[in-house]
C-alpha cells in the first residue's frame, strides 16, 4: 500500500469542509467571499480613477499648452511686425533733407526739434532725436521739456555704435535723461559725398510695448534674458535662470538698465503627468504651463503663462468620486462573488489589449514619421519628396497652373567634411536647411534627397519667379557665416531648376531636367544656378559624371 503524507490528508479533509460550507450556507459564504472581490473591485475602480485623472488630465493640458503656444507665436509675430515697422522710421528719416541740413548746419536745431516733436504725435515712436558723429543729442522731440535730450552724450549706447557702424541699430534701455524704459531703434544718416553725418533715433516706450501683451498672461525677455515687458508688473526687471546678464560686466548694465542686479524669476519646475509645469514660490499652490517663443531677428523671447484650474476641478471631482468608490464596490463585489476568476481575467485581459494598442499605435506613429522625415535635418525625406512631386505634377496638369523644381547641391561638401568634421558637416545641413525653410511658403516642400543634395517643389511658380526666389535663398546662404566651435565656415550651393511642360510626361522627366540643370550650374563654377533647357528632354543622364560635391 502506498504512503500518503498526513499534510495532503489533511488538504483534503479541508477542502472537503468547505465545499460542505458552501452547499449548506451560501448566503453566508459568499458574504464571506465577497471580501476578496470587493478589495479587487475597489482597487481597480481606484486604479481606473486615477487612470481617468491622469489621462484627462494630460488632454486639458494638451489643449491649455497648444492655446498658449498659439499665445506665444502670435505675440512674437507682433512683435517682430512692431520691430520691421519701427525699424523703418529711422531709416526713413535717415534721408530726410531737414534731418541732412541739421547735422551740416547745428544752427536749425530748434526748427528741427519742432518738427520732430510734430512727427512724433503722428507717429509710432514717443520720442525722436538726431545725434552726432560724436554721440551727442543735438535735436530731439522732447526738446521743451526738462528730460531734453539735446546736449547728452550717447556714444555708449549700442543702437548708436551698431548705426554708427552702418548697421539697423536697435536696443532696449532705460533712458538717461528720461528714466522711461523702451525699445531704442536708429539709423545711420549720409551727407551728400556719402560720409557718415550722425545718427537718427526713435523710442518706443515700455507703456506702448505693453500693449505687445494684448491680454496674455505672461512676459517678454530681452537677448540678455531680463524681464522688460510683464502682464505682471512684479515680474519686471527679474532675470531668466541662466541670463546672460548675470555674466555681463556692471557698468554696461547700468548703462542700459540703470540697475546691475537682477533677481531671478520665482519660479521652480516641477515634473507631473508627463508636462513640464511649473510653481511660484510666492504661490505654492497654483500650477503653471510656461511656453517660450524666440523670434530670431530681434532676439527677444515671448514667454506665457497659463494656469490649470480645469485640472484642478476635474481632481476635486474624481476625489469625490474615490468616496462614492466605496459603496460602489461593496455592491459590485456581492454581485461578481460568483464568477470572481472570471471577471478578473477578463479585466485583465482588457487592460494588457489596451496598453499593447497604444503601445502599437506609438510605435506606428513612430515608423511613419521616421520612414517621411530627415533624422538630422527634420525635414521631408526623399520618399515624402518622391509622393508629393507626381501629385503636385497632377495637380498642375489639372487646373493648368506652373509648377518648377529645384535640385540643389552644397558644394566642396566632402572637402568641408574632411577639413571640418563630419558634426561640422552635419551642422552646416541644418544650417542649410534652417535657411532656406524660413523663406518658404506653405505649398512649397523641401525635401533631402540624400547626402548633400535637396529638392525644393515650387507650385504655383513660373520659372522666371522661381528663378529669383531660388537666387535669392542662394545669395542668402552664401552671404550667411556658419559658425562651428569657433570657425566660421562658408557654405555655397549650386542649383539646377526646371519648369513643368507638356513632354514631361512623369516625375522623373521633370526631376532629370532639374538635375541635368545642377549637373551645369557645377560644371560652370558652382554657387550660382541654371536653368533646364529644351535639349535636356533628349539629353543623357549625367549622374554617373556628377562632379564630386
Amino acid at each position: 500500500m502506498a504512503y500518503t503524507p498526513s499534510w495532503f490528508n489533511r488538504a483534503v479533509s479541508a477542502a472537503h469542509r468547505f465545499s460542505q460550507w458552501l452547499t449548506e450556507a451560501p448566503r453566508l459564504a459568499a458574504f464571506c467571499l465577497m471580501w476578496l472581490p470587493f478589495v479587487l473591485v475597489f482597487a481597480l475602480a481606484r486604479q481606473g480613477i486615477n487612470y481617468y485623472h491622469d489621462s484627462e488630465a494630460k488632454r486639458l493640458i494638451q489643449i491649455e499648452h497648444a492655446a498658449i503656444q498659439h499665445d506665444a507665436e502670435t505675440t512674437a509675430l507682433g512683435l517682430a511686425r512692431t520691430y520691421h515697422l519701427l525699424n523703418d522710421l529711422p531709416e526713413a528719416l535717415a534721408y530726410s533733407q531737414d534731418v541732412r541740413e541739421l547735422l551740416l548746419n547745428p544752427a536749425q536745431a530748434q526748427h528741427t526739434s519742432q518738427w520732430l516733436k510734430l512727427l512724433a504725435k503722428r507717429s509710432e515712436p514717443d520720442l525722436i532725436w538726431v545725434l552726432n558723429r560724436q554721440g551727442v543729442a543735438v535735436a530731439s522731440s522732447n526738446y521743451d521739456k526738462p528730460t531734453s535730450l539735446v546736449g547728452t552724450d550717447y556714444s555708449d549706447r549700442n543702437y548708436f555704435k551698431e548705426a554708427i557702424a552702418n548697421e539697423q541699430g536697435r536696443q532696449f534701455a532705460v533712458g538717461r535723461r528720461t528714466n522711461t524704459p523702451g525699445l531704442y531703434f536708429s539709423s545711420l544718416v549720409f551727407g551728400p559725398d556719402q560720409q557718415p553725418l550722425g545718427v537718427v533715433a526713435t523710442r518706443l516706450s515700455s507703456q506702448q510695448l505693453q500693449r505687445l501683451m494684448n491680454g496674455v498672461n505672461g512676459f517678454i525677455t530681452d537677448e540678455l534674458g531680463v524681464v522688460i515687458i510683464a502682464s505682471d508688473p512684479s515680474l519686471m526687471y527679474l532675470s531668466l535662470p541662466n541670463a546672460s546678464a548675470n555674466n555681463t560686466p556692471d557698468s554696461q548694465l547700468l548703462g542700459r538698465y540703470k540697475r546691475s542686479r537682477f533677481n531671478p524669476l520665482p519660479f521652480r519646475p516641477l515634473h507631473a503627468m508627463g508636462f513640464d509645469l511649473w510653481q511660484r514660490s510666492d504661490r505654492p499652490g497654483e500650477l503653471l504651463l510656461w511656453v517660450q517663443q524666440t523670434d530670431p531677428y530681434t532676439g527677444m523671447t515671448v514667454h506665457v503663462l497659463s494656469t490649470t484650474p480645469t485640472v484642478e476641478r476635474l481632481h476635486e471631482g474624481l476625489e469625490r468620486l474615490h468616496w462614492w468608490n466605496i459603496p460602489l464596490s461593496l455592491l459590485l463585489a456581492w454581485a461578481l462573488a460568483t464568477s470572481l476568476v472570471y471577471r478578473l481575467k477578463t479585466l485583465h485581459q482588457a487592460e494588457n489589449l489596451k496598453i499593447s494598442n497604444q503601445a502599437l499605435e506609438r510605435l506606428n506613429q513612430e515608423l511613419l514619421d521616421q520612414a517621411s522625415r530627415d533624422y538630422l535635418t527634420g525635414i521631408p525625406n526623399r520618399r515624402r519628396f518622391s509622393l508629393t512631386l507626381p501629385r503636385e505634377i497632377e495637380r498642375s496638369r489639372r487646373y493648368s497652373r506652373p509648377l518648377c523644381l529645384a535640385i540643389m547641391d552644397l558644394d566642396h561638401f566632402k572637402q568641408l567634411n574632411d577639413t571640418y568634421g563630419h558634426a561640422a558637416g552635419d551642422a552646416a545641413l541644418r544650417h542649410s536647411t534652417a535657411l532656406i525653410n524660413d523663406a518658404l511658403r506653405q505649398s512649397d516642400l523641401l525635401a533631402r534627397l540624400g547626402g548633400e543634395e535637396f529638392g525644393l517643389i515650387l507650385p504655383e511658380t513660373s520659372l522666371t519667379g522661381a528663378e529669383q526666389f531660388v537666387e535669392r535663398l542662394r545669395i542668402k546662404l552664401d552671404h550667411s557665416k556658419l559658425s562651428f566651435e569657433g570657425k566660421t565656415i562658408h557654405i555655397s550651393m549650386s542649383i539646377g531648376l526646371a519648369q513643368l511642360d507638356e513632354r514631361d510626361q512623369h516625375a522623373d522627366s521633370l526631376f532629370s531636367r532639374a538635375d541635368q540643370a545642377l549637373y551645369r550650374a557645377k560644371q560652370q563654377g558652382r554657387n550660382r544656378t541654371a536653368l533646364a533647357n529644351t535639349q535636356d528632354h533628349n539629353a543623357e543622364n549625367p549622374a554617373q559624371k556628377k562632379p564630386a560635391p
